[in-house]
């Protein structure tokens, strides 16, 4: 009888052990950033972008080891990083609505000069 399962790589304790160990320098790294790393810009400095980059980098780690992606097939991969890109795109969205009023962009319906008063045009 033949046993046509995929075979699963069998990670190591210590590269789990590894891996926890770098999220927790990580998530170190990212409160010493916000706590001590005092860049002027204001919330979309240099500050908000070194957070994300590591946040990012923890999501790496997360979703290579513990996920198990990086000992997946290609499929897996090519989905993964495609769910990846996909939130990439939903937070791009997310931060122009946050920049929008700030930068003056506006939209049809938007009064700058009387906020609020008349969101629609007469």
């Amino acid at each position: 009888m033949s046993d046509n399962h995929a075979s699963h790589h069998i990670i190591q304790p210590k590269v789990y052990a590894l891996n926890a160990v770098v999220i927790l320098i990580l998530m170190f790294a990212t409160v010493g950033a916000a706590k001590f790393v005092d860049i002027p810009g204001g919330a979309n400095g240099p500050n908000f972008w070194i957070a994300i980059t590591i946040a990012v980098m923890k999501m790496g780690f997360i979703m290579a080891y513990f996920m198990g992606v990086r000992y997946s097939t290609p499929l897996v991969k090519i989905m993964a990083t495609a769910a990846f890109l996909w939130v990439l795109v939903f937070l791009a969205f997310t931060m122009s609505d946050y920049v929008s009023p700030h930068a003056d962009l506006g939209s049809p319906y938007s009064d700058f000069a009387n906020f609020g008063e008349y969101p629609l045009p007469k």
